[in-house]
């Protein structure tokens, strides 16, 4: 009976099925790409937490190390400084039985000892700092990727959302465009129009034309006695 056309920008596309229908496999291929990266940051969770477990294992095995290390570091600053002492005592005394060499290399030996002690202080030191360092290092790389995954999660969850609508859309707009084409709901004469003419504005509940049926169904008017209708 009549074809309509569209007025709104939105829709006076012709295309705009097959573009919002881009749009659709866009943002649904964004979210697919949106997914791998969040599992990413989940390996990177993993392997951070696993280097974390490693690293911290191997830095405690230098502690100890080290301390064993300093240990042996006491006895023999120790054992130095007593063996100076007594070269020391001997030399002093009046029968001379440990020379002036012999006192300089122990006093040589004990100063090796105490500079070596206090290396092997420094160096425990060192590694304790570097064990506290570990763990808040690992600790900041695995935050920082839990929060990039979780941020990647909720884009997720704002993506499909937009897909829904946009499938929504699509389905509409192929609904709306079937539209195009008023048909009579049945067949019959057309006996007026409420709109002539080219270019006429429709509004959605307009009446457009009034249609007269080619075939009519006849119908009976009967007048029955009130007492007689439970026969019919």
């Amino acid at each position: 009976i009549v074809e309509i056309s569209e007025i709104k920008d939105e829709y006076m596309d012709p295309q705009v099925v097959q573009r919002t229908t881009e749009q659709l496999d866009a943002k649904t291929q964004a979210n697919r790409d949106k997914r791998g990266k969040a599992d990413a940051y989940a390996r990177q969770v993993e392997a951070l937490e696993q280097a974390l477990v490693f690293k911290r294992q191997q830095t405690r095995n230098k502690v100890l190390q080290y301390a064993a290390a300093l240990e042996q570091a006491v006895l023999d600053d120790s054992i130095a400084r007593d063996q100076y002492r007594r070269r020391e005592a001997l030399y002093s005394s009046p029968l001379g039985l440990v020379s002036l060499n012999d006192l300089q290399a122990s006093r040589l030996k004990a100063q090796l000892a105490s500079a070596k002690l206090v290396e092997k202080r420094n160096e425990l030191a060192n590694v304790q700092v570097d064990l506290e360092g570990i763990e808040a290092e690992y600790r900041e790389k695995i935050e920082k990727a839990r929060g990039e995954r979780l941020s990647t999660l909720a884009e997720i969850q704002e993506g499909v959302g937009e897909v829904s609508k946009l499938r929504n859309k699509v389905a509409s707009l192929e609904v709306r465009q079937g539209y195009y084409q008023v048909t009579a709901p049945q067949d019959g004469y057309v006996v007026r129009a409420m709109k002539q003419g080219v270019g006429e504005l429709v509004k959605p509940g307009d009446p457009l034309v009034t249609v007269q049926p080619t075939t009519t169904r006849r119908a009976v008017e009967l007048f029955v006695r009130p007492m007689a209708v439970p026969l019919l």
